[in-house]
């Protein structure tokens, strides 16, 4: 069975890659492969999820480059417990970065980590806590951006 991580990671790579693969799986899984070899030197090893997240944009961006009214911003949760303080502060530090960009992606990952830490069980309780932390990121995005501007969150 795939780990959350690497679920992750496919779900990332379908949504930058969709369009150039027909949504093909074997085609999703040989850029996910070279990737992680690129990443790792090894196509056993496995890349750390915001590495990964990192050169499959770098790699997506030289493929299409970026209109100059575009931004793109990533957001790793997984470092610290989750408190609603500091996800403000670095999702404000986040849209900073997309600042004078009309439409602007925002990738989420670690949310699922920082929420519930290895060692302990996904409860129904930490699920609804997760949607509640779903729904206050996308608050805060509702209430930073701008009415003119076009923003999109991904989680991963």
């Amino acid at each position: 069975m795939k780990t959350p991580n690497e679920l992750a990671k496919a779900h990332c790579l379908h949504s930058l890659f969709g369009r150039l693969t027909g949504r093909d799986p074997y085609l999703t899984g040989q850029i996910k492969k070279a990737i992680e070899l690129s990443l790792t030197g090894s196509a056993d090893r496995k890349a750390p999820l915001n590495t990964f997240t990192e050169a499959a944009l770098e790699l997506f961006q030289k493929q299409h480059p970026l209109p100059p009214s575009w931004g793109f911003a990533h957001m790793d949760l997984s470092q610290k417990p989750f408190d609603p303080l500091w996800v403000r502060a670095e999702f404000i530090k986040s849209l900073k970065r997309l600042a004078g960009f009309n439409e602007n992606l925002l990738v989420v990952s670690g949310l699922r980590e920082s929420l519930c830490p290895p060692g302990k069980y996904w409860t129904q309780r930490m699920q609804k806590r997760y949607e509640e932390s779903l729904e206050y990121i996308d608050d805060l995005g509702a209430m930073w951006s701008t009415p003119n501007t076009a923003l999109s969150v991904l989680y991963l």
